[in-house]
């Protein structure tokens, strides 16, 4: 595939993603998809390795049940070859705590044969955990100054 081709499908990707139209991205990644948002499942919900079309959909469902998003998008799209970067911002809400979280990002995918192969996100994930941290307990008790 030539760069503007594989440039078309991250653009198709990022437009079924904002329709939440599983069945279109799905089409889009190769059966075998290697997903990666990179960071700590125990602190980001949806964060870690996914594997192939139940992969995820696991983590878009994941995803789902633990934000809500309020701005997502990509801000750049380069591509080299096979692979796209694209460089975007995001700011949600989690929903078990209610706090909000901003984070610029950058996504890499690896295109080929007009299906996405290999997804990574990179972000600051120390922000989104802390989102998703609970708050400390208040110290002292209510008869303390």
């Amino acid at each position: 595939m030539n760069e503007p081709e594989s440039i078309q499908v991250v653009q198709d990707f990022y437009a079924a993603l904002s329709r939440a139209e599983v069945a279109n991205i799905l089409a889009l990644l190769a059966e075998n998809v290697d997903w990666h948002y990179v960071g700590r499942r125990k602190d980001i919900p949806f964060a870690g390795r996914w594997r192939g079309h139940q992969g995820v959909v696991r983590f878009l469902n994941s995803l789902s049940a633990a934000i809500d998003i309020e701005e997502f998008g990509p801000d750049e799209v380069l591509a080299c070859g096979e692979h796209v970067l694209c460089l975007g911002r995001k700011r949600a809400v989690v929903r078990a705590t209610g706090r909000t979280f901003e984070s610029e990002w950058a996504h890499l995918f690896t295109v080929r044969n007009g299906q996405i192969i290999r997804f990574r996100e990179f972000c600051d994930t120390a922000t989104v955990a802390s989102a998703f941290a609970p708050l400390p307990a208040p110290v002292g008790g209510p008869n303390e100054v």
